[in-house]
This record gives C-alpha cells, sequence and structure tokens, in this order.
C-alpha cells in the first residue's frame, strides 16, 4: 500500500485532532449542520498531497475527531492562510487538506421543525447516511453493542420521524451528484429482524432518482423467511446488502453485543448465501471489527465469509464516545492492514472483488479494502 493508503489507515485507528483549535467541530458543521452525533466519525471528503509536490491522492475517510482518544492523535489538521494542513507527528510528514467549507444548500432545506440535515448525513463526495431510527430498541433492552455509540431509542422523537426521514431522502436524491445511498438502524424483535421498515424510504429514494445505488445495513432476517424478505428489497430498488457478524468467536459475540450475538453465525452466511442469489456477485458484505479479539479468530470469519462468497471488510476497533467500550485503547494500525491484506487475498481467491460492491464498501470511508484488493491484484 502507498504512503496515503497508510496514512488513511492510520487515521481510521487514531482519529484526528486539531490541538483544541475547534477546526474540526466547524468543518464538521459544514457537511452535518444538525450536528447529528454518528458514533464519532467526521466523514470529511479530502484530498492529500505531500508537501512539495506529487499527484493528489483523493480520499474519503471517516475521521474521529469528538471522541476522547481522538484528541491525543498524532495527526493535526491546521489552518493557515485559508488552507488546511495535515501533519504526521510520527513522521514530520505535512500534507495539504481540500475540505469543503460551505453547506451544500439541499441540507438546509426545511423539513419539518427542522432541516434535511437532522435526518440524513452527508458523508461527502456523493454519498448519504441515514439512521431509519432515531437509535436502538436493543440497547433499550440492554441487549445493545457495547462498541457502538449511537444510543438507545428515543421513542419520543420517533413520532413523525419516518415521514421526514423520507422527505429529507427525496431532497437528498434530487441534489446534483448525490447517488450513493447507504440507510441503517430500524433493529427489532420481528422475524425479519427490521429489514420490512426500509423498503418505504427505498422507494422514496428511488422516486426521485432511478440510478441511485441503496443499500442497506441489517441483521439477517430468519432463515425461514430471508429470500421473502430479499425479494421485497430487491423490487424495492435496493442494490446491496450488508450484514455485519462483527466478530467470528461466539464467546465475544454473547459479550460485546448480546442481541446481535444471539444470532446464529449459520444465519449471516445463509442470508449471505441467499443474497447473491437475488443481488449478485460482490452485493453481499459484511464487516468484522479488528482487534477486539484475537487476529486469528478474524482470520477465521474472513475465511469463512469469503468461502461462501460472502465479501469480508475489516475496520478498526475505534473506542467511541457514548459507547460501554470508549475506556479501551486504540489498536496498532498493522493488526488492521494485516487483517484487511488478509481479506483481500481471500476476496481474490474467492473471485470477490470489492471495487463492485455497494454500501459501505463503495463509501469507503471506514475501511482500505479496495486499496488492498487493488495491490493484490497488482502483485499477483
Amino acid at each position: 500500500m502507498d504512503s496515503i493508503g497508510l496514512l488513511k489507515l492510520k487515521i481510521l485507528s487514531r482519529g484526528i485532532s486539531d490541538g483544541g483549535t475547534g477546526l474540526l467541530e466547524r468543518l464538521h458543521l459544514v457537511q452535518n449542520p444538525a450536528a447529528i452525533a454518528r458514533t464519532g466519525n467526521n466523514g470529511l471528503f479530502i484530498s492529500l498531497e505531500p508537501m512539495g509536490g506529487g499527484k493528489p491522492s483523493p480520499l474519503n475517510v471517516a475521521m474521529s475527531y469528538n471522541n476522547d482518544f481522538a484528541k491525543s492523535s498524532p495527526y493535526i489538521l491546521s489552518e493557515e492562510g485559508g488552507k488546511f494542513f495535515l501533519l504526521d507527528t510520527t513522521s514530520g510528514i505535512k500534507y495539504t487538506v481540500n475540505i469543503p467549507t460551505e453547506t451544500p444548500q439541499w441540507l438546509l432545506t426545511p423539513v419539518g421543525d427542522s432541516i434535511a440535515g437532522n435526518y440524513v448525513a452527508f458523508e461527502g463526495g456523493s454519498t448519504v447516511i441515514a439512521d431509519i431510527t432515531p437509535g436502538c430498541i436493543y440497547i433499550n433492552k440492554g441487549e445493545g453493542c457495547k462498541f457502538c455509540g449511537i444510543g438507545a431509542l428515543d421513542k419520543s422523537q420517533m413520532l413523525g420521524y419516518a415521514g421526514k426521514l423520507k422527505a429529507s431522502l427525496e431532497i437528498a436524491a434530487q441534489a446534483a451528484g448525490v447517488d450513493i445511498f447507504v440507510l441503517t438502524g430500524g433493529n427489532t424483535y420481528t422475524r425479519d429482524r427490521g429489514a420490512y421498515q426500509y423498503v418505504q424510504f427505498v422507494e422514496a429514494i428511488k422516486k426521485h432518482n432511478k440510478r441511485a445505488s441503496v443499500s442497506l445495513e441489517i441483521s439477517p432476517p430468519e432463515p425461514s423467511i430471508v429470500r421473502e424478505v430479499f425479494e421485497k428489497l430487491k423490487a424495492a430498488g435496493v442494490e446491496a446488502i450488508t450484514m455485519n457478524l462483527e466478530f467470528y468467536s461466539d464467546k465475544t459475540r454473547a459479550e460485546i453485543m448480546p442481541r446481535k450475538g444471539s444470532f446464529p453465525r449459520e444465519d449471516y452466511y445463509h442470508a449471505g448465501q441467499v443474497g447473491i442469489e437475488i443481488f449478485g456477485k460482490n452485493k453481499i458484505t459484511s464487516g468484522l471489527i479488528v482487534g477486539v479479539e484475537p487476529l486469528e479468530d478474524t482470520k477465521r470469519a474472513i475465511d469463512e465469509l469469503a468461502s461462501r462468497g460472502i465479501l469480508p471488510e475489516p475496520y478498526p476497533f475505534k473506542p467511541n464516545a457514548g459507547s460501554q467500550m470508549r475506556d479501551w485503547p486504540t489498536i496498532d494500525p498493522s493488526i488492521t492492514h494485516e487483517a484487511t491484506l488478509y481479506a483481500a487475498e481471500a476476496q481474490k481467491k474467492h473471485g470477490i472483488d470489492p471495487r463492485q460492491a455497494g454500501g459501505c464498501i463503495a463509501c469507503a470511508a471506514c475501511g482500505v479494502s479496495q486499496e488492498l484488493y487493488t495491490q493484490v491484484c497488482k502483485l499477483r
């Protein structure tokens, strides 16, 4: 991986700091004018270039900045003379950074008593992310994932929420250049595990932008109805599905994510294989959090997913604010590099191509799968 790609991986693991100047908060509000807290990801679309010249290397990086661990990050963002720079204090290398400084007008469009930007998050470039519910019901029941900082479901906010989110998605779908939509949230205790809730939102997007790529991040529906659920989602216009296994070890899964961990790994594998039949090759992915369980367990998960045609996507663990694991240490970026390189080899072996994936991998803000897969292909 080139130096820019390695820097991206380090930023994902350690976050960035502005040295207490408030610069990051100001820039975050440009793309997120309603100040939605999304587990600490800044999601700025940036272009990095080493000082002294060289070809710019565009990166879409979900940069943590408002978590405690990011305050001590060795990657410092500054503004000088109206320009932005990122200093890597571990190497002394300074990068020029291009960051949007004006809020897209569509985000400011009134929706109810707020704005569209209160219901959808613009991740820069062409990607919009939205939670279909304001919080997670599993947390209300004491069964939430301990690494997640999204918070409990606030039922007082549910009144009218779906209508306002639909209106906001319709606004985004009509915005110039916005063509990737990632929808998440909405966990339930029903057999579909929340999947059916997405249909109305997908249809709202497709109504105004038939070319939009819409992907969902869901839990696997129960095996007896998974085909029925996926066929309905496909008919609505969903292009890709992400079902995050997160961890391999049953012990780790039960301890860290009590509700999601109760869904057998086989449910993920079965749903993934049915999904490939319905949505096509490279359209079913599964995220794995690196750095919590032994690396060998992560590799086992990679092997079992890839051998079934499911695209494994390793992400570095981050101790997010508001989560039960907020005081855990960050992980060495080299561990995520090893896991992602292993995943790239497995993808190549089983004929899976992350460059053709949808959803989170298409956005490429939280991982380096595309970069490392390209490297593996060049070496083979």
